[in-house]
């Protein structure tokens, strides 16, 4: 595989977890359920309301 391959994989690969994580954050969010997350080495809840949410940009298309 080339390298450009390789990163044109990498950054899909990378969107698609980000892309993952908004819409899991999204449906919290919308259920008014709180995430958990590690902060400073112990579980901190964090309230729906809490949750920011930002836009991830899409992996540039190569033809």
């Amino acid at each position: 595989m080339t390298l450009n391959k390789q990163l044109d994989l990498a950054a899909r690969i990378d969107y698609g977890i980000k892309k993952g994580i908004v819409e899991a954050l999204q449906e919290h969010y919308a259920a008014g359920l709180p995430i958990y997350v590690l902060r400073d080495g112990t579980v901190a809840k964090v309230p729906a309301s809490d949750i920011r949410i930002k836009n991830i940009p899409e992996p540039l298309q190569k033809n």
